[in-house]
């Protein structure tokens, strides 16, 4: 029986008319609704003002003022209860002030609010006497009892005073239950199982579900990341939230710009490693200020990235070991601008403008790749949006309008003709910005010469692709070594484009016999498109050396051909989210905050046809609490319960439908032609290739439970012990389901309805799972005493049958009881901590360290079939070792266990020379570990298996001056 909270909807009257009438009803009163967009990209001030006796005191003039905040001082008067509230403040350092006629004013300096949190001041007001304001230093504490949520805001002095890689991608790394790369795991989702947004806009890739936007890591005024406890505001994640904010005007003009440089030169090698060339000149420009004083603020922000890098010298295959790899050349140029309008006291306009055009030589970086296989890459994109926050107490709402484009365009590294980073229009996120020859494209296909007997041609075929000039010059693939050779596989340009509304309206119900509520209802609209062109480079891909027809005798050559004359194909997919949600935040008594929310949502994605390939509604409970156990705002108990839901993306609708369909050959010595045989035909690919169940298919769930406590140690400093549970069913697969394959499983012996064709199915699997488990701990002291620290460790297991999106897991059902086991992501203990101490004189020192335990990869063998490394003969993570048919002798596969110690020393001269000059150096790895981080997993001819094929980066330095006025 299927559970409630995941009705399929595919047709009228497929779930309850009651059940939708009431959603229906909802959701219209969300649409017309006063609104504002839904996620926090703010933070509140309250509290309430007292007598000495600790009675409610009104009539208080409260006023709040800081650099962040447009529009000037922001004034409230306290009510009969005392109390008052400050609402969407943007992140930043405030003033709060409080008067009244016969009390001493009270002033507090240095209020330090973050992305999404709640400052809470109790003002204890005395009867004036001779001093009229008692003035203090203010200080966040350390333990928000008012926060549900699992997860970190970290600001913008953290960032600058530690190493990093300079973007928000990497910084999101510091958090723990956060591993892998540029799109993380976090807490058990994959890496396309997050969200990115960006002043409110959510630029997560419509396609992928992977971020999308770059851009100037000094542009960042703070990032939180959400690891857990959603609310409802959030869908369509089962990993994270990434929720940055970027900097915006002042009533003062400022400027900050910054050279960084790092080259092989300031690089101490391995002593077993081979020698790569590296450098990398990064130059970015931010200025903001004021056109109209408390009225009108400006931000601008650039920054121009070239840098090139290189393999070691090192590779599994013997003829490309000891040779230098094509250097990766990466040029980008992303900018930036803001506009901020304060109407009145109570609205706000914002107005953003973003884009990051990029150009990438030689991006595989593979090792068994020879130069000639490299491919290159385009890519780039413009974000503009609008949003509104009005606040009429107690209403408050906001509203956000954005568009959003990106291109992807790869292709042959040899194919590059000309380009530049600045050719209009690619500066502004649209086009190619590479001019192309048509070198490798050869249309046609196989003739009816060529094919088996029995064999029909495609009706769209009538050139051979075997006489066209530029034939075979595509991607050869070696079977016996592993070796990539001659072209790339890859061509292809893509446009994705996500237009987007979002809405909040939030009411403050005070005073009931209940207690006290923010309800919240919200809407979020999206429309999303994916235009793309790809072919098959050379109108072949070769599989060189291998025994692919089962004859025990080494075939020359085999190949998938194209099978249509334009080698070429076209396709748009749509999208279309509907969603709304209703929040609680309902302060029980005072000790007590509960959150109780329900998200509704309702995804369409169509294939290149019009036709609805994921069709879901579902409803989404989620649930937080915190308790202030002690009554003093020192100590937390939190926790929560969601059911969350991925309700689909472009890939997967992409998926099922069109593509270039292909046909398997072998190459003829005494013709010098490529024919198919009749007993070994097999097609991929072609609008054939996929279906879909709508029967079976449900959209991904994960339930995730939460539990923990926080406790302040000091004024500056706490820790926090949680426990994460998550389990995720219905991961995103598919299998094959035309196939007939030996009892091996390394050859397929025929097809269910003779054509040979792989046939791939879309549909829910009751074992395509992923389960989460986690204990972190984890401490954080605020920046005083001119120091900071940000330290955690976890303890985590992490196991499934599939760890990504659409992977080769269930395509062949003989490999199927190998697939379950630990994940690639399963680092079972992991240490990260960052420190920061600031010097009286100008000198700063910032400490980042990474322990990790090294993940699982499992040892491939050879699939005759696929022609690739696609087989286990043991459990995922394991080594069958010497006896193929037991157990017993499984050994444990893990890559070494990875440490990274990176150093940041800078020292601004303001006090010495009244310049605000820094003077920088990062030191990466200064450990000068060469901990391997990838190996050489297929077991090839050649004997090469658990070769390491890449290491850390050594100990590099990187120089550089920032200047600020």
């Amino acid at each position: 029986m299927r559970c409630f909270f995941g009705i399929r909807r595919h047709a009228a009257g497929a779930h309850p008319g009651r059940a939708l009438g009431l959603v229906a009803a909802l959701l219209l009163a969300v649409w017309y609704s006063p609104a504002a967009w839904a996620q926090q990209q703010t933070g509140t001030i309250k509290g309430r003002a007292e007598d000495t006796q600790g009675a409610p005191v009104s009539g208080v003039k409260i006023t709040v003022f800081g650099k962040s905040l447009i529009g000037g001082v922001q004034e409230r008067t306290t009510g009969a209860d005392g109390e008052f509230r400050f609402l969407q403040l943007p992140p930043g350092r405030y003033t709060l002030h409080a008067e009244a006629a016969g009390l001493r004013s009270q002033h507090e300096e240095g209020i330090a609010l973050g992305l999404g949190t709640t400052v809470t001041r109790i003002l204890r007001l005395e009867p004036r006497t001779a001093e009229e304001v008692i003035t203090v230093i203010g200080k966040v504490p350390v333990v928000d009892v008012e926060k549900v949520t699992v997860g970190q805001s970290v600001s913008g002095d953290l960032l600058e005073g530690i190493a990093s890689g300079r973007t928000y991608q990497e910084a999101v790394q510091i958090l723990p239950g956060v591993t892998g790369g540029g799109n993380p795991t976090i807490h058990g989702g994959s890496s396309y199982s997050n969200q990115y947004l960006v002043d409110g806009v959510n630029t997560t890739d419509p396609t992928t579900n992977t971020f999308s936007l770059n851009f100037n890591f000094d542009a960042i005024e703070e990032l939180e990341v959400i690891t857990g406890t959603f609310s409802p505001e959030y869908g369509n994640v089962t990993g994270g939230v990434v929720n940055v904010v970027t900097k915006s005007g002042s009533n003062e003009f400022t400027l900050d710009s910054s050279l960084y440089f790092a080259s092989d030169r300031l690089m101490m090698e391995g002593i077993d490693e081979q020698p790569r060339d590296f450098t990398t000149i990064l130059f970015n420009v931010n200025a903001g200020g004021p056109i109209i004083v408390d009225k009108l603020w400006y931000f601008l922000s650039l920054e121009y990235d070239d840098s090139t890098s290189q393999l070691p010298r090192e590779s599994p295959i013997p003829d490309l070991d000891g040779q230098a790899h094509a250097k990766r050349h990466f040029q980008s140029l992303y900018w930036l601008a803001k506009l901020t309008y304060a109407l009145d006291a109570h609205n706000r306009f914002t107005l953003l403008g973003q884009g990051d055009p990029t150009r990438i030589d030689n991006t595989s970086q593979d090792a068994t790749m020879e130069n000639a296989a490299e491919t290159h890459q385009d890519q780039g994109g413009l974000l503009a949006s609008l949003r509104w926050d009005g606040q009429y107490d107690p209403w408050a709402f906001k509203v956000q309008g954005a568009y959003k484009t990106q291109f992807l365009d790869i292709f042959p590294q040899e194919r590059v003709d000309s380009g530049s980073l600045f050719a209009f229009p690619g500066v502004l996120g649209f086009g190619h910005l590479s001019d192309k020859n048509d070198f490798g494209v050869a249309p046609g296909c196989l003739g009816q010469d060529q094919l088996a007997p029995g064999q029909t041609l495609d009706p769209t075929c009538s050139q051979d692709v075997q006489s066209a000039a530029s034939f075979g010059q595509g991607y050869h693939y070696d079977l016996d070594t592993g070796a990539s050779r001659v072209g790339s596989g890859t061509d292809y340009y893509i446009q994705r484009t996500r237009w987007q509304l979002t809405a909040t309206a939030s009411y403050f119900l005070d005073g009931t016999p209940l207690g006290d509520h923010e309800l919240k209802i919200g809407t979020d609209l999206a429309w999303l498109r994916d235009e793309e062109t790809s072919r098959y480079p050379g109108g072949a891909s070769y599989f060189l050396d291998a025994d692919l027809d089962g004859d025990g005798v080494a075939d020359p050559y085999a190949a998938w051909i194209s099978s249509s004359d334009d080698n070429e194909f076209s396709s748009a997919n749509d999208g279309r989210i509907f969603a709304g949600f209703l929040l609680d935040n309902w302060k029980l008594w005072e000790r007590l905050l509960l959150q109780p929310g329900l998200r509704v949502e309702k995804a369409v994605y169509e294939n290149y046809k019009g036709e609805a390939v994921l069709d879901f509604f579902v409803l989404s409970p989620r649930f937080g609490f915190s308790l202030d156990l002690t009554g003093d705002g020192r100590t937390r108990l939190h926790g929560g319960y969601g059911q969350l839901y991925e309700t689909g993306n472009l890939q997967l609708s992409k998926f099922v439908g069109k593509s270039i369909g292909t046909r398997l050959a072998w190459y003829d010595p005494e013709t010098g032609r490529y024919v198919e045989d009749p007993g070994y035909v097999r097609l991929q690919g072609g609008e054939a290739g996929t279906t879909i169940d709508q029967d079976a298919l449900e959209p991904m769930r994960t339930d995730e439970y939460q539990i923990g406590i926080e406790r302040a140690l000091t004024k500056t400093f706490g820790v926090d012990l949680t426990y994460i549970h998550r389990y995720t069913r219905h991961a995103w697969e598919d299998d094959e389901t035309n196939l007939i394959w030996n009892q091996a499983g390394t050859d397929v012996i025929g097809s269910y309805d003779g054509t040979g064709q792989q046939t791939f199915r879309l549909t829910s699997l009751d074992d395509a799972y992923r389960r989460y488990d986690a204990i972190e701990l984890a401490g954080v002291k605020q920046l005083a005493d001119n120091w900071s620290l940000n330290a955690n460790y976890t303890l985590s297991w992490y196991r499934g049958t599939t760890e990504e999106m659409l992977t080769r897991a269930f395509d062949n059902p003989r490999q199927n009881i190998y697939l379950d086991g630990y994940l690639p992501d399963d680092h079972r203990q992991t240490i990260k901590a960052q420190a920061l101490y600031r010097f009286d004189f100008g000198l700063s020192l910032g400490v980042s360290y990474l322990y990790e335990t090294g993940g699982p990869f499992s040892k491939y063998f050879l699939n005759d079939y696929d022609g690739d490394w696609t087989n286990r003969q043991a459990p995922r993570g394991l080594d069958p070792h010497d006896d193929l048919t037991s157990s017993a002798d499984d050994r444990q596969l893990r890559l070494p266990d990875y440490t990274r110690l990176d150093l940041r020393v800078a020292f601004n001269f303001q006090k010495t020379t009244g310049l605000n000059l820094d003077l920088l150096a990062d030191i990466t790895n200064a450990l000068n570990a060469s901990t391997c981080t990838a190996i050489e997993n297929r077991v090839t001819d050649s004997g090469t298996f658990g070769q390491c094929v890449n290491r850390q980066q050594p100990f590099q330095t990187q120089v550089g001056l920032r200047f600020r006025y």
